[in-house]
């Protein structure tokens, strides 16, 4: 019996193994906002923003599984580290959060390594908030990256639709409006 089970999990294990599947992500921020992954809001690393949906499974992170894959801390390396400083009576001098952005024009690449195969149907879900970015903070005291931030608006994105599914193992999901 012992050597029934072994044999039958050596077979799962190495049909799982078989399945996975290299899907390469890039977001290309459209807008004239800079846009953040909205996960700074729920504190570091809780990485709720961009995840992947396999019907029948549940919505799972794109950077889940993988130390080469999706960076959503860093928008696959291709953000840039922002200070953001708020208003204390008109001297713009404490500092409430760093988070990176993917400024306007740019495109982030990376990969997603899925673990049903490449013949799956998926759905991609972004959320994230648009910020426009002031002048640098004028503070004598503030970093180089220290900037004036305005939230412009916090939006959700579904690839292809909220309804749709997509089978390609290149995606690009295009970012257009922030209203």
């Amino acid at each position: 019996m012992k050597i029934l089970i072994c044999l039958l999990f050596s077979i799962v294990a190495v049909d799982f193994a078989a399945a996975a599947c290299d899907i390469n992500l890039r977001v290309k921020n459209e807008t004239k906002y800079a846009i953040s992954f909205d996960d700074y809001r729920d504190g570091p690393f809780k990485s709720r923003s961009f995840q992947v949906k396999t019907r029948g499974v549940p919505w799972r992170s794109v950077d889940r599984g993988s130390l080469h894959g999706w960076n959503t801390n860093t928008w696959a390396n291709a953000g840039t580290r922002i200070e953001i400083y708020r208003d204390v009576d008109n001297n713009w001098s404490d500092f409430e959060y760093g988070i990176y952005v993917l400024e306007s024009g740019k495109t982030a690449v990376g990969r997603y390594k899925a673990v049903l195969g490449c013949g799956v149907k998926r759905r991609y879900r972004l959320r994230f908030t648009c910020h426009e970015l002031g002048p640098p903070n004028p503070h004598p005291e503030a970093p180089d990256n220290a900037i004036i931030n305005k939230d412009v608006a916090q939006k959700t994105r579904y690839f292809p639709g909220p309804k749709a599914w997509a089978e390609k193992r290149n995606i690009t999901i295009s970012i257009k409006s922030c209203e």
